[in-house]
């Protein structure tokens, strides 16, 4: 059959049909959704076509499932293959004919992607585990980028320990849902505040600065302790009621690890190595989140923002570019101007109200954190937040005392003493 008029679907579309054979073993059929924005429908499609054809040969192949090396290496070519397709099908009318030409290329990629993958173990650039986070379809040049972003990491026990923190995991009993308190925050966008006045009680959620002061430093954390109990812990009161958290709770299926909010200092003082190491961090928590089916949205900000959502970015960056994940973070990063974390913020704020793919997300900073803190209203919706049970973590980069740390749930400050 020749399809003179056929539009592939989008690479994720393709990838997710790949990926469930080679978990399954099976040919996918047309029952089985593989994806919430672009479900597999038993449409005329001649690249699926190709794919069955090819998966009822490969069937019995017990080379290309003979161990997690040859899987990989197998399934990144042919990821690779409808990857380089779908960039040329668009400058041919006959379907058929460019897809007989491109297949020739598959088991040269296989061979190619095995070769490298076995040399990275044999030099110890990746271990066992690694190897399956590489079978996403990387080509020659953006495969090997790869491999040494995963090498660098391990150079840094501060990278593993950051990565090892994001992402919410269901419970070691099987639970697949996250329970987060039911609450509604509304913050203004300009510099208008609803606070009234100072209280005292026991919240957390409208906590003042002075009293975070005193439960994070050990010396006087017992005096934040006796507060406590005999609830006399100041608070900022506010005028209306949208600072008092509701005992309901808010039950969210969690599939896998949970998705992560990346929030990408870009300001001027972040130019030059502290950026490199930036863009190594964000390179692997994609790698991470392509492996596992993680949503991954990228906030950059400086004095202002611009939101990207990594994986739908990488797919597009994938069709029209050999380059690896590392070169996308380098071409999305642009340093303007000073630091002001309130858009920013603001922002997560709103995709956390909205009850859409991000509420469950952790929030992730990478910063040199020179930052002063926001005003009280965001202040206070951070204490908010982290008493439902959202959490805030940090990535230092450089050696100034961080002022934000007393609310965030944790910053890690990266280890290398040459910055700054």
């Amino acid at each position: 059959m020749t399809y003179n008029s056929f539009k592939p679907q989008k690479i994720d579309f393709y990838v997710d049909f790949i990926n469930q054979f080679f978990k399954t073993g099976c040919i996918p059929q047309a029952s089985i959704n593989l994806s919430a924005d672009d479900p597999f429908l038993d449409i005329e499609d001649p690249i699926l076509d190709y794919l069955r054809n090819h998966f009822s040969k490969m069937e019995h192949d017990q080379e290309a499932f003979s161990d997690i090396l040859h899987e990989t290496a197998y399934r990144n070519a042919l990821i690779y293959f409808i990857t380089e397709l779908i960039g040329v099908m668009r400058f041919y009318r006959n379907t058929d004919d460019v897809i007989k030409k491109q297949a020739q290329k598959i088991e040269f990629l296989y061979r190619r992607s095995l070769q490298k993958l076995q040399e990275a173990l044999d030099n110890n650039e990746i271990d066992e585990g690694d190897v399956d986070k590489l079978g996403e379809g990387f080509g020659e040049y953006a495969l090997k980028s790869t491999i040494e972003l995963l090498n660098k990491r391990k150079r840094y026990p501060s990278l593993e320990r950051i990565l090892s923190l994001l992402g919410r995991t269901p419970s070691k009993a099987g639970d697949s849902r996250v329970s987060l308190m039911s609450g509604h925050l509304k913050l203004p966008h300009s510099g208008g505040s609803d606070i009234q006045g100072i209280t005292v009680g026991q919240s957390f959620a409208s906590l003042l600065p002075f009293e975070m002061a005193l439960f994070s430093d050990c010396q006087t954390e017992d005096i934040f302790l006796h507060k406590y109990v005999d609830r006399q812990l100041q608070l900022f009161h506010h005028k209306s009621e949208s600072g008092k958290i509701s005992n309901s709770k808010n039950n969210v299926r969690l599939k896998n690890r949970g998705p992560i909010i990346v929030a990408l200092d870009t300001s001027g003082s972040m130019e030059g190595q502290p950026m490199e190491i930036a863009i190594l961090l964000v390179s692997n928590i994609l790698i991470d989140a392509l492996h596992q089916k993680r949503d991954c949205l990228l906030i950059v900000f400086s004095e202002e923002i611009e939101v990207i959502d990594l994986k739908k970015k990488w797919g597009n960056f994938r069709t029209r570019s050999i380059s690896g994940l590392g070169d996308l973070i380098q071409q999305i990063t642009s340093f303007n101007g000073g630091t002001d974390i309130t858009e920013m913020l603001i922002k997560v704020f709103e995709l956390w109200e909205s009850q859409n793919t991000y509420q469950l997300a952790d929030l992730l900073v990478i910063s040199d954190f020179e930052i002063s803190n926001p005003s009280d209203d965001l202040l206070f919706g951070i204490m908010y937040y982290r008493e439902l049970g959202y959490r805030f973590y940090g990535y230092q980069i450089g050696n100034e005392d961080a002022e934000l740390s007393p609310y965030f749930n944790e910053i890690v400050r990266h280890e290398d003493s040459r910055l700054r």
